[in-house]
Formats: C-alpha cells, structure tokens, sequence
C-alpha cells in the first residue's frame, strides 16, 4: 500500500511542477502544502526536477528583421 502511495505522490508532484515550469513555490501553492514540507517530500520520493526556462520568440520581429 505504501508503494502505491509513493507512486502516486511521485507521478503527482512531477506533474504539478511540470505544469508550473519547476517553479516549487507555484507548485506548493497549487498542492496547497508548504513548500519546504513539498522539499522534503520530494526529496524523501527521489524527486529532482529543474527549473525549465521558457523561451518565446517573437515570429513578427524577425520577419521585420529579415531573420
């Protein structure tokens, strides 16, 4: 039963912090936990995700700019 849990607590919290770009602050929010029990938490499930930097481009910009 424990194992389920885990899994279950694993696939959510990667899913969250997916969605908020690795941001734990937005993540703790959205999960509605502090973050530092959030840390903790991941840290005891084996959770590790980077902060993913979004990049957007601007197409109109550089079509003006011959790029």
């Amino acid at each position: 039963m424990r194992e389920e849990v885990d899994n279950f607590q694993i696939r959510l919290i990667q899913r969250v912090l997916e969605e908020e770009n690795g941001n734990w602050s937005a993540a703790s929010r959205r999960l509605k936990v502090n973050r530092a029990n959030l840390n903790r938490l991941a840290k005891r499930l084996g959770i590790k995700v980077e902060k993913q930097v979004a990049v957007s481009i601007n197409v109109e910009a550089e079509m003006e700019t011959g790029l």
